[in-house]
């Protein structure tokens, strides 16, 4: 098996595809259903929330690490996040570590290095995309 030329399109096209599933496109529908409609409104909430995070995150911390597991309901709204918000986040930030790390059975945190090795933790544990988003910006916003 040979990877393809281009994996970011594939890449791209996959978290297409997957986003108008989750948006609630059927087949024959010009407009999202009410589900799918609740879900781009928090979806356009925490891209706003990266937006205002953009390029800021070196100022105050040094380091991001996400802890998630690959399978648990707990995780999915961290899951979710990465999905849609990693890929604006690391383009706005290119230069600055943020590490995701999944593990099987692992509560999901968000942990915060700041200056002189301080670290502080938030929990992500049941929080949907823009509750992540708000984790992320007070992490970014605090001054340890």
């Amino acid at each position: 098996m040979t990877w393809p030329s281009r994996p970011y399109l594939v890449a791209y096209k996959n978290r297409r595809s997957a986003a108008k599933r989750r948006i609630g496109y059927s087949e024959g529908a010009a407009t999202p259903t009410a589900r799918g409609t609740l879900g781009l409104a928090v979806t356009m909430a925490a891209a706003a929330v990266v937006r205002t995070v953009g390029g800021s995150l070196g100022q105050n911390l040094k380091e991001i690490r996400i802890h998630l597991c690959q399978h648990s309901a707990a995780s999915q709204g961290v899951r979710d996040f990465i999905e849609q918000h990693y890929v604006t986040l690391k383009k706005a930030n290119p230069n600055f570590p943020i590490l995701i790390r999944e593990c099987s059975n692992v509560h999901p945190m968000l942990w915060g290095r700041y200056a002189f090795g301080l670290e502080k933790n938030v929990s992500l544990n049941n929080l949907n995309v823009d509750q992540v988003a708000k984790a992320l910006e007070n992490a970014v916003n605090s001054k340890i």
